[in-house]
């Protein structure tokens, strides 16, 4: 990993659905601020606000680091609650 990604190299779980929009808002920043690419998409980042119905039982992307390629992953599961996971692959 590189300085502009190894900050998020922690593997984090998600438990709750303000977790996970809090954690799609860190995120499409970077990919904004061109720092992470957007690689595979169940739905656009977009889509994913607090007011917004879930588009999908199951979101998941995946991210590289512009920097160094590293690849990154963000999914949760929406409909049974089990939570959801970030971690670099």
């Amino acid at each position: 990993m590189c300085p502009n990604c190894k900050g998020y190299s922690e593997r984090i779980s998600i438990r709750q659905p303000h977790e996970y929009l809090h954690l799609v808002n860190q995120i499409e920043s970077l990919v904004n601020q061109k720092l992470f690419s957007v690689t595979q998409a169940s739905c656009a980042l977009s889509e994913l606000k607090p007011d917004s119905v879930w588009p999908s039982d199951v979101i998941e992307h995946q991210f590289s680091c512009n920097d160094c390629g590293q690849k990154f992953s963000l999914s949760v599961e929406t409909y049974h609650g089990a939570g959801g996971e970030w971690y670099p692959i």
